[in-house]
């Protein structure tokens, strides 16, 4: 919907404070980073269709021992195309996505200074392969990917070549307002979880004194506590 993000952290805290694992859509701050960079064609073909829920996506950014500004897949240019190869990992959702916007650098003696670039990459596209899955904590999974002679046309570049930095921190930053939302709502709960177990611990505490007392009470009547002392 496009709202503000005061409204987007708010869904998002409480999406965090309840035990349903609620996602509105996956991924959604690629749609953002489409409705940033995207041409009309490709909001046509990719942004739109996500956006009504009809199409999935992932992004591949993160590589093994390097941040994103240190990474190393290559994209060189063939003619019309682009040829990508390389290595990304830490990638949800990746075997059921349509299409993934992948990260390559296009100069690389720029670097992250005008050589990121973005690509849309869609699934099933020869030499983009999915190499292993990776379990995380709380059953998630992510997934390592592998770009072999990955050939995407020039139609595919997301933005402007060598200014994919600036679109891909943008949809980070909608994505760690979202995280850090989650985690107060998930704060939140524990929050409340702990406050009842707390006084539940202080109820039991303050009977078992009673009960204490009272047995002691008892026996110094000279009656038989030993079902108050077993208790």
């Amino acid at each position: 919907m496009n709202l503000p993000a005061v409204a987007l952290v708010g869904v998002n805290e409480e999406f965090g404070r309840t035990i349903t694992p609620f996602v509105s859509p996956p991924d959604s701050p690629n749609l953002h980073m489409l409705l940033a960079a995207a041409d009309e064609r490709q909001k046509r073909l990719y942004m739109k269709p996500y956006a009504s829920g009809e199409a999935h996506s992932a992004i591949a950014s993160s590589e093994p021992g390097a941040e994103a500004a240190g990474m190393t897949t290559r994209a060189v240019k063939d003619g019309d195309h682009w040829v990508i190869d390389g290595r990304k990992i830490w990638i949800s959702r990746v075997p059921y996505a349509d299409f993934t916007i992948v990260m390559a650098l296009t100069d690389p003696e720029k670097r992250a200074r005008g050589s990121i670039t973005a690509f849309i990459v869609e699934k099933d596209t020869l030499g983009f392969i999915v190499e292993r899955e990776i379990p995380m904590l709380g059953g998630a999974r992510t997934y390592e990917v592998v770009f072999e002679n990955c050939r995407v046309h020039e139609r595919q570049v997301l933005g402007q070549v060598g200014n994919g930095f600036g679109p891909m921190q943008f949809r980070l930053t909608v994505r760690r307002l979202q995280i850090g939302a989650w985690c107060v709502g998930t704060a939140r709960r524990a929050l409340k979880m702990i406050q009842w177990w707390i006084a539940d611990g202080a109820t039991k505490v303050h009977a078992y004194s009673l009960i204490a007392m009272d047995t002691a009470a008892k026996q110094d009547r000279g009656e038989d506590v030993r079902t108050e002392a077993s208790i």
